[in-house]
């Protein structure tokens, strides 16, 4: 399960470092995104607690921001399935 939520997160990769180096940017965040897979609200706040830990602002009435961060969420628990 690790390497697959360090995939999606990869794949996210919102601060824009490409691949491969993405693959190893956002592993810190891994358990704490695993630990929250079970409560969705848990899950968007700790996505948006890594966009502000890398100083990237989250606005939950920007339409993108919030399909972007939904889209995660959706990959994540996909794994959980």
């Amino acid at each position: 399960m690790f390497e697959e939520v360090n995939k999606v997160l990869s794949e996210w990769d919102p601060i824009g470092v490409g691949t491969p180096l993405s693959l190893s940017e956002y592993r810190q965040y891994v358990p704490k995104i695993i630990s929250k897979m079970t409560n969705r609200m848990e899950l968007e706040q700790s996505l948006i607690e890594v966009l502000e830990n890398m100083g990237l602002s989250y606005n939950p009435n920007d339409c993108s921001h919030r399909k972007d961060i939904q889209e995660v969420i959706r990959k994540i628990l996909s794994i959980r399935e």
